[in-house]
């Protein structure tokens, strides 16, 4: 009997190979944590042998001490940072649990990171500051963060603690500027912190005379709100938004000299 001839393979569907690779690589592994704190997406790891950013965003936001904890010394990253923008300092500095903070502040993470400008573009100090609670910005001004640092609409952490009456706030950010410096430091900067000015041109005195913080004004140089300040102020960034834009129209093929007749022909 003649041998069976074996039957031809079909090629190879490189759709669905590439379909199977895919639903293969969203498949769970030890690695994988979702995150179901509101306000906090999953967020993806570099290295697939550490932990998961997600969980130690979880742990800090919950003040599960001893699981943040863990997971730091289990090479977690100290810089992550969730789809917002915020760091760990800045979900610690929400919570106000000056514990965890410390915590997060010996593992030496960037402290002066922004917020996405969606969300105010705000750093730990900012947060610190709203809130009015010294002994976190005074933990973070230890740890070098910057009160000269503008938010999307050009605030420092001075003027958001002069407009809410923090009067403790505003001592131990004017006394993280005037703290001596040692010598060969760099100098301070041309504008001191109290005479900085937001995006309106205001100062902090204005926002501590505008509230009726008189106390706190006491603390500050008397600047008065000056319209024309605004002008100095630096709006290249800043897009005007405009419906109807007009476009200067173009004459391609007239020069300087010539003339037409209402034909559209050259006159000679």
């Amino acid at each position: 009997m003649p041998p069976k001839e074996k039957a031809a393979k079909a090629p190879p569907n490189e759709k669905a190979i590439a379909a199977r690779a895919a639903a293969e690589a969203w498949k769970p592994n030890p690695f994988t944590h979702i995150s179901f704190i509101r306000g906090f997406d999953t967020v993806a790891t570099k290295n697939p042998l550490a932990p998961n950013p997600s969980m130690l965003f979880d742990a800090v936001a919950t003040c599960d001490y001893d699981k943040v904890k863990q997971i730091l010394l289990s090479d977690g990253d100290i810089n992550a940072l969730n789809p917002s923008g915020s760091s760990l300092t800045h979900v610690a500095v929400r919570t106000r649990d000056v514990k965890i903070l410390e915590l997060i502040m010996a593992f030496h993470p960037k402290i002066d990171v922004k917020e996405s400008s969606e969300i105010g573009a705000c750093t730990p100090l900012h947060l610190a500051a709203d809130a009015g609670d010294v002994a976190i910005v005074s933990l973070l001004l230890k740890n070098g963060a910057s009160p000269r640092i503008q938010n999307a609409v050009l605030s420092t952490p001075l003027h958001i603690a002069a407009s809410k009456g923090n009067h403790e706030v505003v001592k131990a950010l004017l006394d993280a500027v005037n703290v001596p410096k040692p010598k060969g430091y760099a100098e301070d900067p041309v504008v001191p912190l109290g005479e900085m000015l937001d995006g309106q041109g205001k100062s902090a005195y204005y926002w501590a005379k505008e509230f009726g913080h008189d106390g706190i004004a006491e603390l500050l140089p008397p600047i008065p709100y000056d319209p024309l300040a605004q002008m100095d102020i630096k709006k290249a960034d800043v897009k005007v938004w405009n419906p109807n834009p007009k476009k200067p129209k173009k004459d391609k093929g007239k020069k300087k000299g010539d003339k037409k007749d209402g034909k559209g022909k050259k006159k000679k």
